[in-house]
């Protein structure tokens, strides 16, 4: 059984909580990363693009 308790929650339901609790997150998220994955497979997504555009 899995269980994953944010499946529900919006990008912006995660990034409210993270900046409420000041929890820690991957900075490359403040580069436009916002899928990460692996290094030769992450790229920066643009404006417009879909979160997953970053990833291959």
């Amino acid at each position: 059984i899995k269980f994953n308790p944010l499946a529900n929650w919006s990008s912006k339901e995660v990034w409210d909580y993270i900046r409420m609790s000041e929890a820690p997150y991957n900075r490359l998220h403040e580069q436009g990363f916002v899928s990460i994955g692996c290094q030769p497979c992450t790229r920066p997504v643009l404006p417009g693009q879909h979160e997953r555009e970053g990833r291959w």
